[in-house]
């Protein structure tokens, strides 16, 4: 609650009250829908000519198995070659090999690099 009057003293005095006007007007409802963005991933997926298109969950599996982390101890060539391989293994007509990398990539992350990940601009 401190923290909210603290952001609220911050604000000019006419926002403030527009901003009021607008809580006033919302619904609980209003403030249980999740935001949805169209570009929700960091990468710019490419189009997918093939109809029906799914990664494999065993493969998204094996990829979370040996995920990188970010820790300075991990060697990043190391992660990027066994990643590479096991994206290899998998090959559908009509869908390009870079474009199931980079659905697959970001299961391969996890902890800081993830959040360092997800922090990239959209597309």
């Amino acid at each position: 609650m401190a923290n909210q009057r603290e952001r609220l003293q911050a604000i000019p005095e006419e926002e403030e009250e527009e901003v009021e006007r607008n809580h006033r007007s919302n619904t609980m409802k209003d403030f249980w829908r999740p935001i949805i963005q169209e570009e929700y991933s960091t990468v710019r997926q490419p189009a997918i000519v093939a109809n029906i298109f799914e990664l494999n969950l065993a493969l998204i599996t094996m990829v979370q198995q040996h995920q990188f982390t970010g820790h300075p101890s991990e060697d990043t060539n190391e992660h990027m070659g066994r990643f590479m391989r096991m994206a290899n293994t998998v090959k559908l007509n009509w869908v390009r090999p870079e474009v199931i990398k980079l659905q697959l990539f970001p299961f391969s992350l996890s902890d800081v690099a993830a959040t360092w990940f997800d922090s990239l601009p959209l597309g």
